[in-house]
């Protein structure tokens, strides 16, 4: 019987991990947003995206809160120019 081989699987940092996931979400979350505005219109997508962000202060803290923000800033920006 042959053994199998093992197949190398890649290594990523858990910095390089998390910093994925964080501009995943930030996209996600830009996503969602230009969606509600499409459907309810801006004033009221910009009511809903304070009261989320305010929410995912309450939960994640002022730091994490303040990360996804950036995140979304320079998604945002990389999709402008």
């Amino acid at each position: 019987m042959r053994a199998t081989p093992k197949i190398s699987e890649p290594h990523f940092s858990s910095q390089a991990i998390e910093n994925h996931r964080l501009m995943c979400e930030a996209r996600e979350w830009l996503k969602r947003y230009q969606d509600k505005v499409n459907t309810i219109g801006k004033t009221k997508a910009q009511t809903w995206w304070r009261n989320n962000i305010a929410e995912i202060e309450k939960i994640r803290g002022k730091e994490a809160t303040d990360k996804l923000r950036e995140a979304m800033n320079n998604v945002r920006h990389n999709l402008q120019g």
